[in-house]
């Protein structure tokens, strides 16, 4: 059968737009993906699914939820798990009652007992957390070290309290990825309010944070300590996304959402100019 050249050169932006390249320019990425929207319906699934990762990865959070539920309209098997995508961006832009009656709507078509916990733990509350946790079908994949981890932060979450640095230390492991988790550990100590304590982790592991994979990391909830910190914007040019940010003029939901100590357009200038002063004089 002969490939529709559209198809294929679909297929070519597709797979350099998502590769985990961090030299690859994150502007160019998306001029790809936007070739592509309307080019191939065959291939419009994955496009679709595409663009809104990368939004995430920019933190555009409300337009990428749009983007999966454009693509959860289409016809035919998305794969699995179908909607978690958009269900998690709606918990994560702070509609927790919208994302568990997307939860209930969906009961009847397939099982969302871990995707349920998942996000009660992450964006919801600890109380349901805690409670759902009493039952193996929402745990079911949490391996000992990882439920001891849960369970630390349920309970101090619940008795107000803060875990220290070396108690999180003692309980969670440095990479914690039981499926639908994937958090590091500074993202603990910034939920816990040690923000010193994960720009140290974050500024050893900068690297980990310029992978196209792993950036949308930075504009979770438990990370606004972090950017509401001067040393985000600096951080965010490190990583290639003010680069992004100020050749698209397209700005992430938190520079508006958010109360912040700088304004996101010239903390994007300063840094990135101190950047190129830097990479000049070395």
């Amino acid at each position: 059968m002969e490939l529709d050249p559209k198809h294929v050169a679909g297929l070519i932006d597709w797979t350099y737009a998502i590769i985990d390249d961090p030299s690859r320019d994150l502007a160019e990425r998306e001029q790809l993906l936007q070739r592509n929207l309307s080019t191939d319906p065959a291939f419009q699934s994955r496009v679709l699914w595409a663009y809104a990762n990368l939004l995430e990865r920019v933190g555009r959070i409300n337009e990428a939820r749009s983007y999966y539920l454009h693509r959860e309209e289409l016809p035919g098997d998305l794969g699995w798990p179908p909607h978690f995508d958009s269900i998690e961006l709606l918990a994560a832009l702070g509609e927790i009652g919208a994302a568990r009656h997307e939860f209930a709507r969906l009961e009847a078509a397939r099982p969302t007992e871990e995707e349920r916990f998942v996000i009660e733990f992450l964006y919801g509350d600890p109380a349901v957390a805690k409670e759902l946790s009493k039952d193996e079908r929402y745990v079911r994949r949490l391996q000992p070290l990882e439920r001891r981890c849960v369970d630390a932060v349920l309970d101090a979450k619940l008795r107000r309290v803060q875990l220290g640095v070396e108690e999180i230390d003692a309980v969670c492991p440095a990479h914690f990825t039981p499926p639908g988790f994937n958090r590091e550990r500074e993202e603990f100590y910034a939920d816990f309010g040690h923000v010193d304590a994960a720009y140290r982790r974050m500024e050893l592991d900068w690297h980990w944070y310029a992978n196209f994979s792993y950036q949308w990391h930075l504009f979770l909830p438990d990370m606004r300590a972090l950017r509401a910190d001067s040393r985000f914007m600096p951080f965010a040019a490190r990583v290639g996304l003010v680069d992004y940010w100020l050749k698209t003029d397209r700005w992430p939901d938190f520079c508006t959402r958010e109360t912040l100590p700088y304004d996101c357009k010239e903390a994007a200038i300063a840094a990135q100019a101190k950047n190129h002063s830097n990479a000049a004089s070395t």
